[in-house]
Formats: C-alpha cells, structure tokens, sequence
C-alpha cells in the first residue's frame, strides 16, 4: 500500500502539504468552543444529578475544573453558579424557541393538559403533558 500511495497521482493531488498535529488534522478547536463545551456538560451534570447551582462555587468542584482546564485549555473563564445559570437560561430560551418552530409548523392536533395543586406543606405543583397527533 505505501509503495501504491508513492506513485498514486491522484493520491499525491489530495494529499496535504503539511500536518504538524492532530489538532490540524482534525481542525482547530478554539479554546472559547471547549470552554463553552465545559460549560454545557457542567449544566447537563447539575441538571441530572438535581444538584444546587452554588455547588459549582465548591472549592473542590472549582479544583476539579482547574485540573481539567490545565490538561487542555491555557486560559479560561472560571465555573461558577452564575455562569452555569446563565447557560441554563441561554439553553431554556433556545428550546422555547424550538418549541414555538415546531408548533407552528405542526399541521397535525396540540393537546396540552395541566394540573395544579399543593402538597400538605404548601408546596405548589404543576403537571403538564404534552401530546402531539
């Protein structure tokens, strides 16, 4: 095979002139991409472990993100629970969005049922459900 690819032309047509690392092979990802990639899964694991967002001020959380800043990022913006609420309000805001496209564009029936009530203690609850046909 290395000997075909030496004499291929076609080959030799497509083949790049100089690829010092993987990050040109696979292109270059800035450091703002992956530092709102980080951002993102930190929401994702707040969100799914039900987790409070002022444990994102946790000293050992922010050690955590220093340690993995420091295995792929020169500078970034430090996670806290104002910067992972502000991406939960980013990312809420874009779903509505999506939601309304989607609806519009629905030709087919919306129903949409709700159930308020409160718990003994006081606590109010809403239920929705949601059915598209």
């Amino acid at each position: 095979m290395a000997r075909h690819l030496e004499d291929c032309s076609a080959y030799k047509k497509q083949k790049p002139t100089s690829q010092s690392s993987i990050t040109d092979f696979s292109g270059c990802v800035t450091s703002k991409r992956v530092e709102e990639d980080l951002v993102i899964k930190t929401l994702k694991f707040f969100i799914s472990g039900n987790i409070a967002f002022n444990q994102a001020d946790n000293p050992y959380f922010q050690e955590l993100i220093r340690a993995a800043a420091a295995q792929g990022i020169a500078k970034i913006q430090p996670i806290n629970r104002k910067n992972v609420r502000d991406k939960l309000h980013d990312v809420a805001s874009d779903a509505k969005e999506d939601l309304m496209v989607s609806l519009m564009e629905n030709k087919s029936k919306v129903s949409l049922a709700l159930d308020c009530w409160s718990s003994g203690n006081n606590y109010a609850f809403l239920g929705t459900s949601l059915f598209i046909s």
